[in-house]
């Protein structure tokens, strides 16, 4: 049940901020300029994200967790840029 609870933050996380943010990030990250700073931005959001699901690991887990995490949410950006569903 709890593992459950910090999906659904995760996911609620995830959704709102590429729906929000998405347009304005993307016009200024894409930028070749703009690629160490946007790989900052990245990190710090995902710990970000798991520090709001309650995360509090120390160890090799949390090098794990936000990877494993930075890895989704950038599929999940880039299928929906190339989503053409209505």
């Amino acid at each position: 049940m709890f593992l459950q609870h910090k999906c659904q933050i995760l996911h609620a996380a995830i959704y709102i901020y590429i729906y929000i943010y998405i347009y304005i990030y993307l016009a200024l990250q894409a930028q070749p300029v703009n690629v160490p700073t946007s790989f900052k931005q990245r990190a710090m959001l995902v710990d970000e994200i798991w520090h709001a699901a309650g995360d509090n690991a120390s160890d090799i887990d949390w090098y794990a967790k936000r990877t494993v995490l930075a890895g989704i949410y950038s599929t999940t950006e880039i299928y929906m840029l190339t989503d053409t569903s209505p």
